[in-house]
């Protein structure tokens, strides 16, 4: 299953490719820092944090009010 692009840009589509690359960077970078201050016990409270951002951002992407 491919995913078709939202826009015609090329530019537009490589931005938001990089954003979500660095978004998966930033995730891995919290969680071992997290692994190391808080301990193991501490990914009951990062882990279902982040899906929970992660969901939200994605509900909240491409809305109706995208562009507006």
């Amino acid at each position: 299953m491919t995913r078709e692009s939202d826009s015609n840009e090329p530019a537009a589509d490589a931005a938001r490719a990089v954003g979500r690359g660095l978004l998966w960077v930033v995730i891995a970078v919290v969680v071992v820092l997290e692994m190391f201050l808080i301990g193991p016990l501490g990914l009951i409270i990062v882990i279902p944090a982040l899906l929970a951002i992660w969901f939200a951002v994605g509900f909240t992407a491409g809305g109706p009010a995208a562009g507006a």
